[in-house]
């Protein structure tokens, strides 16, 4: 049902955003847009997973030309869905700042903040970006 994964986003999304509220890392030179689609750019799209010490661990990130989703097996949380329900009374965003390697997105929905950063550390990897702009995790791409 609808509301099943809506909450399963939301609950998702708090676990690897780890967004703590409106600040955020901006370290770049490139401007960023508003826009109602998200739009990642091509470099991150894939599968990714998390790289842990004894391999890979299957959660992560399945990010789309037009949409970005929190992945674990048989779960798969999008944002695009979220947004585009909160469109309907202005209570959603999305915010994002795209370059050749790195990639920011914040997406607000009903007064909560999600906001996801990676930067581009070869073609088969990304390293998720904290607030504080320390990497996070490594993914690697699967597909």
């Amino acid at each position: 049902t609808v509301m099943k994964k809506t909450i399963f986003m939301l609950i998702a999304a708090v676990m690897l955003s780890c967004s703590p509220g409106s600040e955020s890392n901006n370290n770049s030179n490139n401007d960023g847009a508003n826009s109602d689609s998200i739009t990642p750019p091509a470099w991150i799209q894939g599968l990714w997973l998390l790289q842990g010490f004894d391999g890979i661990i299957e959660i992560g990130y399945d990010i789309r030309s037009d949409d970005f989703c929190t992945y674990q097996p048989g779960l798969l949380g999008c944002y695009q869905e979220i947004v585009d329900m909160g469109q309907a009374n202005n209570s959603s965003n999305i915010y994002q700042e795209i370059s050749s390697s790195r990639y920011y997105l914040q997406v607000v929905f009903m007064n909560q903040e999600y906001w996801f950063e990676f930067e581009k550390i070869s073609d088969n990897q990304i390293a998720k970006i904290s607030i504080t702009g320390n990497q996070e995790g490594i993914y690697t791409r699967i597909d």
